[in-house]
């Protein structure tokens, strides 16, 4: 669909940013990019979800990763990771603007295999709770969207 005038474009041109930015499709592109700490992203490592544990004091069981690294092993194909991992991960995102967006993602097997696009080959491997897990269609970005 064209837009209408130049106005349109560009109001429609912020609004995808906008729909990016903190998305877990924004996120996974930082990840594979390692720069999820430039991009606004804080990612916390849990043994489980946070309604799951045991303690009061999960300030106690996060543990910060800086490495994407250590989530990431080559796959078969050159543009997809393995994205490994136990317990859960806690994703917030901090960007000035924006208000902070905490998820939590969790596998359903040993792995997920990402591409670097920013997309799961299968969205059954992982459950996503959380701010992304609010995201439906209507905040639905064209595939081939680049910041």
């Amino acid at each position: 669909m064209p837009p209408a005038n130049a106005a349109e474009k560009e109001k429609w041109s912020e609004n995808r940013r906008q729909a990016f930015l903190g998305s877990f499709r924004h996120f996974l592109i930082a990840l594979i990019g390692g720069r999820i700490i430039e991009e606004g992203f804080e990612l916390y490592h849990l043994p489980a979800l946070p309604w799951e544990q045991k303690t009061t004091r999960r300030q106690d069981n996060k543990i910060q990763i800086v490495v994407p690294d250590s989530l990431l092993v080559p796959a078969d194909l050159p543009n997809e990771r393995l994205l490994r991992f136990t317990g859960a991960l806690e994703i917030t995102y901090k960007h000035s603007g924006i208000r902070k967006q905490t998820s939590w993602l969790t596998l359903e097997k040993d792995f997920a295999v990402v591409n670097t696009s920013g997309y799961v080959n299968n969205p059954y491997d992982l459950i996503i709770n959380g701010y992304w897990a609010l995201d439906r269609v209507a905040r639905m970005l064209p595939r081939d969207y680049v910041l």
